[in-house]
């Protein structure tokens, strides 16, 4: 029998793929793909997409910073 949780796990992984394939410089989608590794309790790949998520995040403040100067 399929848990409610993992029909909502697999739906949230389908939903981070097209976030990072439709804007692959945002740190949204890996936002999302750590919260459902997380939830499946994946959590090496968890660890890998939070990394991926922080240096996305780095890598937007480095432009904003550099935009306002």
């Amino acid at each position: 029998m399929t848990s409610i949780r993992s029909v909502v796990l697999a739906d949230a992984d389908c939903g981070d793929a097209q976030v990072i394939e439709l804007e692959p410089s945002s740190h949204v989608g890996y936002q999302l793909k750590h919260t459902a590794l997380h939830g499946a309790q994946r959590y090496g790949e968890a660890v890998e997409a939070f990394q991926i998520m922080l240096a996305k995040l780095d890598s937007a403040r480095g432009m904003q910073i550099r935009s306002k100067s």
